[in-house]
């Protein structure tokens, strides 16, 4: 079999391995010949034919589009977002910044400083991405990730503002 290397935003390497995790949940289920009930579509017993790729293919894809639409069905409190934004950060530093994580603004607002002559604070540089989301936020239809990067936004910008003080 041959590998194909895909290159991922790290939001999307997220979603494919979220997707992957219910998929196995799903393949677990079927294995089981189980009521499927937490993929928002009600119990349901699902027999296949293991030979049958093709069959088990459209079952798989019935069961994943199923808990997309129970996922963006769900409603969403200031919690989800102020969770969700925590975990966006803290996989940012993981992969991208420091322990304490996502601080590369420092530098971001440093260099645009030192190019145009302007004089933005750290705290300033974290609102405008803030107003940048907000922005985005009003056009077009919803996408989450506008609203859980302002979420993380506004709280880089207050820490920065408080460490300025």
């Amino acid at each position: 079999m041959e590998h194909i290397k895909i290159d991922l935003t790290e939001r999307e390497a997220a979603a494919q391995e979220r997707r992957a995790k219910r998929a196995e949940e799903a393949m677990e289920a079927m294995r089981n010949r189980s009521s499927v009930n937490d993929f928002g579509m009600g119990p349901r017993v699902f027999s296949y034919d293991a030979n049958d790729a093709e069959d088990l293919a459209r079952v798989f894809n019935e069961i994943l589009d199923a808990a997309e639409r129970e996922s963006v069905e769900l409603s969403r409190d200031a919690e989800h977002y102020l969770q969700q934004a925590a975990a966006e950060m803290a996989d940012r530093a993981e992969s991208r910044d420091t322990e304490d994580g996502e601080r590369s603004m420092a530098r971001a607002v440093e260099a645009f400083n030192s190019l145009y002559g302007h004089d933005l604070t750290e705290t300033q540089g974290w609102q405008f991405m803030s107003v940048l989301k907000k922005a985005r936020g009003a056009e077009g239809s919803y996408r989450e990730d506008d609203y859980t990067d302002d979420v993380a936004y506004a709280a880089l910008a207050a820490e920065a503002a408080w460490e300025a003080q």
